[in-house]
């Protein structure tokens, strides 16, 4: 067996698969991929280059709020 994604772009291919399906041809699995995509790189980095980068973006937020006010 092999799994695979797909992107469906017509309903009309809903129905062919809903009736591949209904065959026991294929297995239909509905993803949560948009749901949660953050899961997809949680642990990528270490929390110590999170942070370090987290901070880094905020002092570049306060020197862009320092040079350019928004009031």
């Amino acid at each position: 067996m092999e799994t695979m994604t797909i992107e469906i772009k017509s309903s009309k291919a809903i129905k062919i698969l809903k009736d591949l399906e209904n065959q026991n041809i294929i297995k239909i699995h509905k993803s949560n991929e948009k749901k949660d995509k953050a899961s997809k790189y949680r642990g990528s980095i270490s929390a110590k280059s999170a942070d370090q980068l987290l901070r880094q973006v905020e002092k570049s937020r306060n020197e862009w709020e320092e040079r350019f006010p928004t009031k």
